[in-house]
């Protein structure tokens, strides 16, 4: 399938959505295990989803929360910072990374009634390294997973 305005086909579509997975993960280790060991206090989504959608189930609230991640903004991250921050992937990773903070502590927390950027407590400092992770995993998957696998198909034909 490809499609005429970006010119994607299945293999770059897989490896955009592979990135989402890897970036999703990272943000999912920082946020559970290594904020908690390193901060004191694990990072959760749940109550700014369930608050700004109005979703009273945890369950449907993370899964919101893991397709923004895997699909929204790794497809963000391909059609619209790739084609306008051309260059090194990593520019547009971590553009990515600090805009999605943004949207979170300074879009999102005020809407169910914290302060801007969480007046940039601990809490907010420990979101913006997991959205930097989350930035960087879909950008390092989306431009070397392609990379990496091409030696291997040509060794294996």
């Amino acid at each position: 399938m490809t499609f005429a305005r970006f010119d994607v086909d299945k293999a770059t579509l897989a490896w955009t959505l592979a990135g989402g997975l890897a970036g999703f993960a990272l943000w999912e280790l920082w946020a559970g295990w290594l904020n908690p060991l390193l901060l004191g206090f694990a990072l959760s989504p749940l109550p700014l989803v369930k608050g700004v959608l109005g979703v009273q189930s945890d369950a449907l609230a993370y899964a919101l929360h893991a397709l923004t991640g895997v699909v929204v903004y790794a497809l963000a991250y391909r059609f619209a910072l790739r084609p306008l921050l051309p260059g090194p992937w990593l520019v547009p990773a971590l553009v990515l990374g600090v805009a999605t903070w943004f949207l979170a502590m300074g879009v999102f927390a005020p809407q169910v009634g914290a302060p801007f950027m969480m007046n940039f407590n601990a809490m907010a400092w420990g979101s913006l390294v997991g959205h930097v992770l989350l930035g960087l995993g879909i950008g390092a998957v989306t431009a070397w997973g392609p990379r990496a696998v091409r030696p291997l198909a040509r060794a294996v034909a």
